[in-house]
């Protein structure tokens, strides 16, 4: 902000919003094979700019690799869309759109999925907010991949809590997957919990209380 707006020398804090105490949660233990694969998102035709179409085009990709279950969470107007190109793909049999759910099931996929994945494409006119979702995933201990576009670079530490890609294209969204399948150990769990626990409420207050008393006193 301070390099689109001149502040003068009035004092500037970034705040992100607070994750709620409910997504900091323990993992659910698997052992089938499968990769399973997460987005929360919009699905509305308004919010394409979420790219959910070249998800399902690197599923495509990996998806003779290795055992798959990929689930979308969120609902609108472009969900009918979406799901006629599963069919199209060839991919049905491991894609399932849950639509709108209730906070049980929300928790019940983070703790039980294996990667996040939302890698939007920005427009100048079209640009992705700061991705609470990211942090949602990584209170639950989960790696997430986002692009560089947009508010995904304020909520991931690249090869820490999760991977950035470059280009949020079919190719670049796999071979993020795959990295992550290959090599799970890559990021550690303790770091991705750390990192969201600078997110929580709690955290998010202490901070601005210490801004007022810094600098209003």
């Amino acid at each position: 902000a301070s390099q689109l707006y001149d502040f003068g020398r009035i004092p500037l804090e970034v705040l992100y919003p607070g994750c709620d105490q409910q997504f900091f949660q323990a993992r659910t233990a698997r052992d089938d094979g499968v990769l399973r694969i997460l987005t929360v998102s919009s699905l509305a035709s308004s919010a394409r700019r979420k790219n959910i179409d070249h998800v399902l085009e690197a599923l495509r990709l990996i998806k003779g690799e290795r055992l798959l279950m990929y689930t979308v969470i969120g609902s609108g107007d472009d969900r009918d869309r979406l799901q006629r190109k599963v069919q199209v793909l060839g991919i049905a049999d491991c894609v399932r759109f849950l639509g709108n759910v209730d906070d049980q099931v929300l928790l019940q996929e983070y703790a039980s999925n294996d990667v996040f994945v939302l890698t939007p494409r920005a427009s100048q006119r079209d640009v992705e907010g700061f991705g609470m979702v990211y942090i949602e995933a990584n209170a639950a201990g989960m790696p997430v991949i986002g692009s560089n576009q947009g508010g995904a670079v304020d909520a991931i530490v690249a090869g820490k809590t999760g991977l950035v890609i470059a280009e949020s294209t079919p190719t670049q969204i796999a071979a993020a997957i795959r990295q992550l399948a290959q090599h799970p150990q890559t990021l550690s769990e303790a770091t991705i919990r750390a990192h969201a626990e600078r997110f929580r409420w709690s955290k998010i207050v202490e901070r601005f209380e210490y801004f007022l008393h810094q600098h209003l006193h």
